[in-house]
């Protein structure tokens, strides 16, 4: 699952990256690009792509507080990995959830 975080911690999140025998894939090179509902136009302000932290299996990408993304817009998001000689390559839609904690 790819999520989409704004409020007082901006974040991408993917929380579902699996290799082939079904288990949390670690340790993986990731990074996401976060594009407008159209999904093609990238968000402005940032130099996508940007590079994923991983800590027990999820994937994180902090994002600056200046982005213009809106709670409760529709935004499409790319993660890219590479793993153990595998390729990951998704794109999917994502609501951006209002974080408060």
């Amino acid at each position: 699952m790819i999520s989409l975080y704004v409020g007082n911690s901006m974040e991408v999140e993917l929380s579902n990256l699996l290799g082939s025998d079904g288990a949390a894939v670690t340790g993986a090179l990731a990074q996401c690009t976060v594009y407008q509902s159209d999904g093609i136009t990238e968000i402005a302000g940032v130099s996508w792509p940007l590079t994923m932290n991983e800590a027990n299996g999820i994937y994180t990408a902090p994002l600056p507080s200046g982005l213009a993304i809106t709670p409760g817009q529709l935004y499409y998001v790319r993660v890219q990995a590479s793993y153990g000689g595998a390729d990951f390559d998704a794109q999917s839609q994502a609501e951006a959830i209002r974080r408060t904690a």
